[in-house]
């Protein structure tokens, strides 16, 4: 076992047999590239940031993401939205699994498939099921905790990755706690809520008389989160021509106000999320490369509930003890914990948090009404993340309208009681329809 020599009081480096990944351009322009991997997965593409990079015209610059399945046996593949696509048989594939031994064409090249055996070093965490506020035991969460733990003390931005209701926003407050600034103040701008104008004003700030209406100096969310984290949400929703400027604030640690020339040095830590691939929004046009690979120094993935599911009891039973200590209700929160075991938990944990909620108010957490074939209609035709988003924004929809029937309508308390920020709830009810009702 090999010890980091940087190892603090929870995380440690240890060598482990594991399967390791390897992937080989075989014939065309890109002929002899090669690249290895395991945990994380690679970008393959011809931009100078890509895992694999592949010296082809025809290939995108971010063309697309490999990543070795937990069995070893297969390659997961995922198109980034490139330009020509990927090949396997002659079919395009868009989101697949690959054996290992196969081939696939990427532009003009085709890629060898390889996994074997090999030593692989892996981050270690020696802090328990606990990190900060966030809990658990199972391998995938023990593996983003310890990828925490080695890069907390560090001032470089953090790019989280994951689905709706993953916690997204937790693992940036643990993150926060568990470092150096941990004093100071912890930031949060949610993009996706930000009008062009706004995102203007609330990122970078302005000077009185900068505009109509700016009768006083107004600081940016950079200079408020000196000596602390900011936190950008839905990053991918920054408005296209306010980009440079972001990534001019990450370069030089400055900021430059509305209605005047000069820069201001500011300290603070970024932490960002998307709610889209930017690797995608990136080959679409609508995010800058330079800032996603500035923003993209560490990458953390929080995994859905469906791969931790030896977690949702404790989970559970945390937020139960939060809201009651009523008899009775364990009992009944175990009985429908058996009911949902198998339960694919789409919403995450948002939707186990409404249906402990539930159960924790009325003594019944309800129907399984987001079980797959209960109440929507499934298109086997139909794109995976097409579908995927149509089931969750279903989830929303119940999930909001309980939630609004019992908070009377308080858009404010209904997003305290959801434990996410108020712009972030209302965006989420205007993109369903639901500021009418």
């Amino acid at each position: 076992m090999t010890e980091s020599k940087t190892a603090t009081r929870t995380w440690s480096m240890r060598e482990r047999t594991g399967i390791v990944a390897r992937v080989r351009a075989i014939s065309g322009p890109a002929k002899g590239a090669r690249c290895a991997f395991s945990g994380a997965p690679v970008v393959v593409g011809s931009g100078d940031g890509a895992g694999l990079r592949l010296d082809d015209p025809a290939v995108s610059r971010l063309h697309c993401e490999l990543r070795l399945t937990p069995s070893g046996e297969a390659i997961a593949v995922r198109d980034l939205k490139s330009k020509n696509g990927v090949w396997l048989e002659g079919c395009r594939l868009l989101l697949g699994e690959v054996r290992v031994g196969g081939h696939l064409r990427v532009g003009d090249t085709v890629l060898h498939l390889e996994a074997g055996p090999d030593t692989v070093l892996d981050p270690v965490y020696d802090g328990g099921d606990t990190f900060q506020d966030l809990l658990g035991g199972t391998a995938v969460m023990q593996r983003l905790f310890a990828e925490m733990a080695q890069i907390a003390e560090a001032d470089d931005p953090v790019l989280l990755l994951g689905e709706a209701g993953v916690g997204r926003e937790s693992v940036a407050r643990a993150l926060h706690a568990s470092g150096a600034r941990a004093a100071g103040p912890f930031e949060y701008v949610a993009g996706g809520a930000l009008s062009s104008t706004l995102a203007d004003l609330e990122l970078f700030g302005c000077v009185r008389g900068a505009f109509t209406g700016a009768v006083t100096d107004r600081a940016g969310v950079f200079e408020r989160g000196a000596g602390g984290t900011v936190y950008l949400d839905e990053i991918d929703e920054i408005p296209l021509h306010l980009q440079p400027r972001l990534l001019r604030v990450l370069e030089s640690g400055t900021v430059r106000r509305l209605g005047t020339n000069e820069d201001v040095p500011v300290d603070a830590r970024v932490v960002a999320s998307a709610r889209r691939p930017l690797e995608e929004r990136v080959n679409e046009g609508a995010f800058r490369e330079d800032l996603y690979y500035r923003l993209a120094v560490h990458v953390l993935r929080v995994p859905p509930l469906r791969e931790r599911r030896a977690d949702i009891p404790r989970l559970a039973e945390r937020l139960l003890a939060t809201l009651t200590n009523e008899p009775g209700r364990q009992a009944a929160l175990a009985a429908f914990l058996r009911e949902m075991d198998g339960h694919a938990w789409p919403g995450n944990l948002l939707e186990l948090r409404a249906a402990v909620r539930r159960l924790a108010l009325l003594g019944d957490a309800g129907p399984r009404a987001v079980e797959p074939g209960d109440t929507l209609y499934i298109d086997p035709r139909e794109p995976l993340a097409e579908g995927k988003q149509r089931w969750l924004d279903a989830f929303h929809t119940q999930y909001l309208r309980a939630l609004l029937h019992e908070t009377g309508g308080r858009v404010g308390e209904a997003a305290e009681r959801a434990g996410v920020h108020r712009s972030h709830l209302s965006k989420l009810m205007r993109e369903l329809g639901l500021r009418d009702e």
